[in-house]
């Protein structure tokens, strides 16, 4: 299942229902969905165990994700 944001107007005449629809924004990759997300197996007990590659750290969840996210092939 496929997460988006959604962008709603500030404003819409209540009488309007069509109006009152919301428009599609980009989709949202999840870290554990991402290209650059992989398990980090180094042996140190302060490491998360996950690591970005994007942004060269341990500080990601899998279930985190970033403006920079990027759907792995399937």
């Amino acid at each position: 299942m496929s997460e988006y944001i959604i962008e709603i107007p500030d404003y819409v005449p209540p009488f309007d229902p069509l109006a009152r629809a919301a428009t599609l924004g980009k989709e949202i990759v999840r870290c554990q969905d991402c290209k650059r997300f992989s398990l980090d197996n180094s042996d140190h007990d302060y490491r998360s165990g996950w690591w970005c590659h994007r942004w060269n750290t341990d500080m990601v969840k899998p279930d985190g994700f970033c403006a920079w996210g990027k759907r792995r092939d399937a």
